[in-house]
């Protein structure tokens, strides 16, 4: 191939070079996440830190989101003062010069009141060196006084052993009214009060639901037991009406049942909580209550005639009991439950009337006065005790040999009108 002294004249070009031209210059932004977005983490953040850090005894402490959120950027540590200057109040800044202060002795101190109320009665509670600390340097502090407000549910753990029942009523008193009190004077915005003072609520009322769950079924067994005698130690052949002793003793029953649906339905519809999140009784608490011996109880004797008013008792008091254990259900052997067998009568005695005298049953006193669709479900064919429409339950304890000696009280707290002992004083 043969060129011409232009050709080869002409410049060489490398066919890589790359010929850029000059652009207008671009001003380089950082794009972070919104500021709604980043509040909104922190909220998440601070929501499921405090209900830990103030009811759960086996809170791990070390774990300080506050000081991460701090020092983490200027932006992420603004968002967060701005947030914990309303929650944690006077422990966390000085409302004055707005300078911040060491929060983390307080923060020790909530986590211990948690710890001390998880181990103590609330009557010994308030007079215990950590409350009288929250009392001396907590007035500001809205998480303090809403961890000492749910105090009263956690604590009913311990209600049966409980002497002073009216510090529960106290107690709340003067906890809701500081918090009501610290939110209208520092105009604490919703979304605060929302994202972390909600939760501790909903927190501790799990906590007091399991408690109290437990308090009713013990409780539910042990009057269902007293029908033992009446329904399979009858000396009537044919027995054609319940005595009244009998049908206080149900509408008791049916009372402590409905307190139970009634505390349950609250948090359901209160805190938006799923049904499946709700603490759960174990099989072994079950039997620790004798709750398979009250399905027994209520299995009707062999050969008795349709008229006998014990039929229909029988089958409507198994479904109160079947409704009270109505989460438990799929836990449970269902052909234990299903087919509970015939009651032991070796140590059963023979029927006899029983006069009973007012005693308190310290639940939910004054749940008649709300509307509550599930005492009208339960109604029974007989007439009630309407002497008792004052909450009392009627119970024998000397009888049984317990409770006897519980002091009578009132108090509330997270759907308890009157909580207190087992079963209050007859001396009432």
């Amino acid at each position: 191939m043969t060129t011409t002294a232009e050709e080869e004249a002409a410049p060489q070009s490398p066919a890589t070079e790359l010929v850029v031209k000059p652009g207008p210059a671009r001003t380089q932004t950082h794009r972070g996440l919104p500021i709604e977005l980043l509040r909104e983490i922190v909220l998440y953040t601070l929501g499921n830190y405090f209900p830990e850090l103030c009811v759960n005894p086996r809170f791990d402490i070390t774990w300080d989101p506050i000081h991460s959120l701090l020092h983490a950027s200027k932006l992420l540590r603004d968002i967060a003062i701005s947030i914990l200057e309303h929650a944690l109040g006077d422990v966390f800044i000085d409302q004055h010069t707005k300078v911040l202060i060491n929060y983390k002795p307080a923060i020790i101190e909530l986590h211990k009141f948690a710890v001390l109320v998880a181990e103590e009665r609330l009557d010994t509670v308030l007079y215990h060196p950590i409350h009288a600390a929250l009392e001396a340097y907590h007035e500001e502090c809205l998480v303090s006084w809403q961890a000492r407000l749910c105090a009263i549910t956690a604590s009913l753990q311990h209600i049966e052993a409980t002497k002073d029942t009216l510090a529960y009523f106290q107690m709340s008193k003067t906890a809701d009214g500081e918090i009501r009190r610290l939110c209208e004077e520092r105009s604490v915005p919703q979304y605060i009060r929302r994202a972390i003072i909600h939760p501790i609520e909903c927190y501790a009322s799990i906590i007091g639901y399991r408690q109290a769950k437990a308090i009713v079924m013990r409780l539910l067994c042990r009057l269902a037991l007293k029908f033992g005698p009446w329904i399979h130690k009858n000396e009537e052949s044919v027995v054609t009406e319940i005595p009244h002793d009998m049908s206080t003793f149900s509408y008791d029953l049916k009372i402590l049942l409905a307190q139970q649906l009634f505390f349950r339905d609250r948090i359901l519809m209160d805190y938006a909580v799923d049904r499946e999140r709700l603490p759960k009784l174990s099989p072994d608490q079950l039997r620790e209550f004798r709750f398979f011996e009250v399905l027994s109880v209520f299995c009707c004797p062999p050969g008795l005639q349709d008229d006998d008013v014990r039929n229909d008792f029988c089958r409507l008091h198994r479904d109160i009991m079947l409704t009270a254990v109505e989460d438990e259900l799929p836990l449970l052997d269902r052909y234990e439950v299903d087919n509970p067998g015939a009651p032991d009568l070796t140590d059963m005695p023979v029927y006899e009337y029983i006069h009973i005298e007012p005693a308190n049953l310290n639940m939910l006193n004054n749940l008649e006065n709300a509307p509550n669709p599930l005492l009208d479900d339960l109604d029974l064919d007989f007439e009630p005790d309407f002497d008792d429409f004052d909450g009392t339950d009627n119970f024998d304890d000397a009888e049984d040999g317990e409770g006897a000696n519980d002091d009578e009280g009132s108090g509330g707290s997270e759907g308890f009108g009157d909580p207190g002992g087992e079963e209050a004083s007859t001396d009432a």
